[in-house]
C-alpha cells in the first residue's frame, strides 16, 4: 500500500506500488495538458465531456423524434509533470488515447410548463496504450454509461436553452491491478446548462456549463474532486456555402475539491485548472446530418 501518488512516482521502480497507480495514472497526465476535457481519475475530470458540445448545444430533436450523436477523440502525451508543471512526475512515460461516445436523444410528445421534454443514453468506449517507469500495458473496452432521463429546453426568440443531469455508470471490466484500463470504475452525476443564440442565418454561439461530482472508485480507494466546466464556440456559416460553418470553439475548466485517496488529501490536491481554444470547422451534408473538426 503506497501513501501517495507522488510517493509511488518517486520510486516506480517499486513495480508492485507503481502497478497501482496505472487504473489513473494514464488520467493523471490529461490533467496537465491543455487539451479537451476527457474522464479522468486522479485529475479531477469526470465522465462527462466537457469540451465536446460546441454546436446546437441547446438543441434537442423535434417531439416524437430521435438523435444520435457521435464523437471521436483521439489523445497523445509523452510526459507526466507534476504541481509545477516542470519535470516529470513520472519517467518514460507515453500515453495514446483513443475515446469513442455515441449518445441518443429522445423528445418526448408532450411538455412540462411549456417546455420540451427529452431523455438521452449515452455510452463511452476506449483504446489505451500507456508506458511508464519501464512498464507498458494496453486494454480496450467500454468506459462508462450515462443515462440523462429528463432534459427540459425551450426558447425565447433566437436564443435557444436546456438544463438536464446525467447519471454515469462503470461500464465493463477493471483491474487494479493493471496498468491500463479503458474504465474509470466510479459513479459521477453531471449537470448541463447549455444555450444556443441564433442571432441570423450566418452566425451561431453556443455555451454551455456543466458540474461534475464523483464518487470513489472503491477497487483503488481514489476520488477525483469535483469539477466545474464551460465550454463556448462562435461560428459562421457562408451564405454562398451553407453546408459548411467555420469558428471557434474551446473550454474552461476548474476543479474546486482536492483529489483523495483512501480519504485523505492527495499531497498537492492535483486540482486541475485549464482553458483551451483553438478553430473549428463543421460540414452539414444535410439538415439531419453534420461533422464537426474542433481543434483544441
Amino acid at each position: 500500500m503506497f501513501e501517495s501518488l507522488k510517493a509511488v512516482a518517486q520510486d516506480a521502480a517499486r513495480l508492485s506500488d507503481f502497478r497501482r497507480l496505472g487504473p489513473y495514472a494514464m488520467c493523471l497526465a490529461l490533467s496537465v495538458i491543455s487539451t479537451p476535457a476527457l474522464p479522468a481519475e486522479g485529475g479531477g475530470l469526470g465522465n462527462f465531456g466537457v469540451g465536446a458540445l460546441t454546436v446546437a448545444s441547446a438543441f434537442v430533436p423535434p417531439p416524437g423524434q430521435s438523435q444520435v450523436a457521435g464523437y471521436l477523440l483521439y489523445f497523445s502525451a509523452d510526459h507526466f509533470r507534476g504541481d509545477s508543471g516542470k519535470g516529470d512526475l513520472i519517467p518514460d512515460f507515453s500515453l495514446d488515447l483513443f475515446v469513442e461516445a455515441a449518445v441518443f436523444k429522445h423528445t418526448w410528445n408532450f411538455k412540462i410548463a411549456g417546455l420540451n421534454v427529452s431523455s438521452a443514453l449515452l455510452q463511452e468506449a476506449a483504446h489505451v496504450s500507456l508506458e511508464a517507469a519501464g512498464q507498458s500495458d494496453k486494454a480496450t473496452g467500454n468506459w462508462a454509461l450515462g443515462i440523462q432521463p429528463l432534459i427540459l429546453s425551450g426558447a425565447v426568440g433566437n436564443l435557444h436553452f436546456l438544463s438536464g443531469s446525467y447519471f454515469f455508470f462503470p461500464a465493463g471490466d477493471f483491474d487494479p491491478d493493471s496498468l491500463a484500463n479503458p474504465g474509470l470504475n466510479y459513479l459521477s452525476f453531471s449537470h448541463e446548462i447549455a444555450f444556443t443564440w441564433l442571432p441570423n442565418a450566418n452566425w451561431a454561439f453556443d455555451l454551455s456549463t456543466n458540474i461534475n461530482i464523483n464518487g470513489s472508485n472503491h477497487d483503488t480507494k481514489y476520488r477525483s474532486g469535483d469539477v466545474l466546466g464551460l465550454t463556448y464556440a462562435a461560428a459562421y456559416r457562408p451564405s454562398g456555402a451553407p453546408k459548411w460553418q467555420f469558428g471557434v470553439s474551446g473550454l474552461y475548466f476548474e476543479q474546486y475539491e482536492d483529489d483523495e485517496l483512501n480519504n485523505q488529501k492527495v499531497p498537492g490536491g492535483f486540482r486541475t485548472k485549464k482553458i483551451t481554444g483553438g478553430p473549428q470547422i463543421a460540414y452539414w451534408p444535410t439538415q439531419e446530418l453534420h461533422a464537426i473538426a474542433p481543434h483544441l
